[in-house]
């Protein structure tokens, strides 16, 4: 996660840590604190807002729709989709189907009707407005991966019809950082690591974060409590164990494609992360079939890697239309002399080597049927709550995969690794009514999820105006 918190002379960057004020002047490293610092404060003004209220939600039928279900790359033409009490109660050809007399009619105006989007790694920072970016972009379901009490009461609230906002699910603070605070917990051995993983047990919590840092002892204390308890582990790759320490204590998911990077980089020094190392070419052999074998996830988040080689010139990168949803506080921050980003591998190396990996890395786990899960890594700073998701969308088929895979793995692998395919992940009758109406086929061209005519979360129509709506709300809070 990326979210500019200064840690005694360090910035906290994808996992690991890079010095970024050594050697700064004392005027540019003031800058960069005071730019740090409104950041921060505005994070925590806007963590003091309520939820959305939610409306009363109707029976409803969408007709004159072309359904993608994702239970394979077939697309139903002309139907009629009835929903009621939140769910998908039937899909008909309008041919043969009858409108009942009963519900609202919404016309889909050939349009095309696809399952709601996931995106599995989201950090919101403690901010409700994240919800609406969220619901905006047509992602019904995020899953917070550095854990807060508020999330567990999002998740009850919006689960109960108390308040708008995609389906949460939510890791404990993350597991192993280097200092504990209201997202992490620095955990040094094996009984600590126990004790910690029984406290977020305890306090609700049945996802278990694995960070960068842990030491192989209270890593697998805590995989062994875990595994014990039913909980899914689903992290980086400590560099005390690395991929086959995972892989032999039955870690469920690994958090980001780079999180391999120990493995994946030769002679790779955990000191000296930004180095310009080369790839080993065995890793891919050596390692993918025990990942397969293994049922291991693999959580994409390709966007937080393509940012640090498109936000380097960063003026261009905030002029991008998302960028004006971003965090308050997040623009100057960009520009001042704390900004981690551009400040690690060079442009060179990005384009020519690391990305071109991961690239060809997830086009392989995905050949190979080792199990994609969408993730940004959203609210990191430049990736944006909700944006980011059809980002990653398009890079994934930049990556290789076809846009129906590209889109499974937002829909129904990301309800396979949540362990709730039986509620959500694909649209068929009897699941939860979490729908995008899309205005052209994304199965033909994957940008087309950006076209949003509508969204339903849990049976809660929000047509095209109400979706701008809850924009406006957002920009409004954060200006």
């Amino acid at each position: 996660m990326i979210r500019g918190v200064r840690c005694g002379g360090f910035v906290l960057v994808c996992g690991l840590t890079l010095t970024v004020l050594a050697g700064v002047a004392p005027a540019a490293r003031a800058g960069a604190a005071t730019a740090e610092a409104y950041y921060e404060q505005r994070l925590e003004q806007l963590s003091a807002q309520p939820l959305l209220p939610v409306s009363k939600r109707v029976d409803t039928a969408i007709v004159n729709v072309n359904v993608i279900p994702m239970t394979g790359s077939q697309v139903l033409r002309d139907q009629v989709v009835v929903i009621r009490k939140g769910r998908i109660a039937s899909i008909e050809p309008a041919s043969g189907g009858k409108v009942p007399d009963d519900v609202r009619v919404i016309e889909g105006r050939n349009g095309y009707l696809m399952p709601g989007l996931a995106d599995m790694h989201v950090h919101s920072n403690g901010n409700p407005w994240s919800l609406a970016l969220y619901l905006a972009n047509g992602i019904t379901t995020v899953r917070e991966m550095s854990g807060r009490p508020e999330y567990l009461d999002w998740a009850r609230r919006i689960a109960a019809g108390q308040a708008l906002g995609p389906r949460v699910y939510t890791t404990g603070p993350i597991f192993g950082g280097r200092k504990t605070d209201e997202d992490r917990v620095a955990v040094a051995d094996e009984q600590q690591a126990r004790t910690e993983v029984e406290k977020q047990y305890a306090a609700g919590y049945r996802l278990l974060k694995p960070y960068t840092f842990l030491p192989a002892a209270a890593y697998r204390s805590a995989m062994q409590v875990a595994k014990a308890k039913g909980m899914y582990v689903v992290g980086h790759i400590p560099y005390s164990v690395g991929t086959a320490g995972i892989l032999d204590a039955g870690q469920d998911e690994v958090a980001h494609v780079h999180s391999f990077h120990p493995d994946y980089f030769r002679d790779f020094d955990p000191g000296k992360v930004f180095m310009n190392y080369a790839v080993d070419p065995t890793f891919m052999d050596r390692f993918i079939p025990r990942l397969r074998a293994a049922g291991t996830a693999v959580t994409t988040t390709l966007i937080v890697n393509q940012a640090l080689a498109d936000s380097q010139n960063v003026d261009d990168y905030l002029a991008r239309p998302e960028m004006s949803y971003e965090t308050p506080g997040a623009a100057a921050f960009m520009r001042s002399s704390g900004w981690a980003f551009n400040k690690m591998w060079p442009h060179d190396y990005l384009v020519s080597v690391y990305l071109p990996y991961l690239y060809q890395l997830t086009d392989a786990l995905q050949q190979a049927g080792v199990p994609l899960v969408l993730g940004t890594d959203s609210g990191t700073t430049g990736v944006v709550h909700g944006f980011g998701a059809h980002e990653e969308l398009t890079l994934l088929v930049r990556a290789g995969l076809t846009p129906y895979q590209a889109l499974l793995t937002a829909t129904r692998n990301a309800a396979v690794v949540a362990h709730d395919s039986d509620q959500w992940g694909d649209l068929v009758a009897g699941k939860q009514a979490d729908l995008v109406l899309l205005r052209a086929n994304p199965l033909e061209d994957i940008r087309h999820t950006r076209d949003i005519d509508g969204v339903m979360r849990a049976g809660q129509w929000l047509d095209r105006a109400e979706l701008d709506t809850l924009l406006a709300l957002t920009r409004k809070a954060y200006q």
